[in-house]
């Protein structure tokens, strides 16, 4: 085997798996694992993704007020249920609503992702978990999963909405996110 065969195969098996958002990059930021809760000390309010082992990439703000257009899903023939788990953390409700509208900002363009998707407002985390080989969030989607989670947590506490046949997760949490 050539020595160039060789870096490119290297270069493949070490790849980081990047979750797939096509907004700019602003930067890559290392988090901190307590347990198996994901955070990072001071973060920036705006849209993190998975990068690899000890960094998140974080792509900056966007806006969160409540989407004007609600694209509906394109995987209507998705059994939508409710499996709510929540955390017992409180936070100030306008807090989780701009978390939940900035999450929902971003799967309006950008649904489609591989293992994890967040957007932080005043620490609250907006979150995904794909648990398979990929997933899609539309905005429709995700709406669901939050009023799965405020009908059962509340607006003020943290929580998330499991699905098991699709490998995914999606919710918030106050200070962090755990997938």
């Amino acid at each position: 085997m050539h020595f160039a065969s060789f870096v490119a195969l290297a270069a493949f098996f070490i790849a980081p798996v990047v979750a797939a958002v096509d907004l700019p990059l602003v930067a890559y930021v290392p988090f901190v694992k307590e347990g198996n809760r994901t955070t990072v000390p001071g973060a920036a309010d705006g849209v993190y993704t998975s990068y690899n082992s000890t960094h998140l990439a974080f792509y900056g703000p966007l806006s969160t007020e409540a989407p004007a257009v609600e694209v509906r899903s394109g995987l209507d023939e998705r059994q939508l249920t409710c499996d709510v788990s929540c955390n017992g953390q409180f936070t100030l409700a306008v807090d989780i609503t701009g978390a939940n509208n900035g999450m929902a900002n971003l799967l309006v363009t950008h649904s489609s992702f591989s293992g994890s998707i967040s957007y932080v407002f005043s620490n609250v985390w907006a979150f995904g978990c794909d648990y398979g080989n990929g997933q899609n969030e539309p905005v429709s989607q995700w709406n669901f999963d939050v009023g799965c989670v405020n009908a059962q947590c509340g607006t003020t506490q943290g929580g998330w909405n499991s699905h098991h046949s699709w490998k995914s997760t999606y919710g918030r949490e106050i200070g962090g996110f755990s997938c």
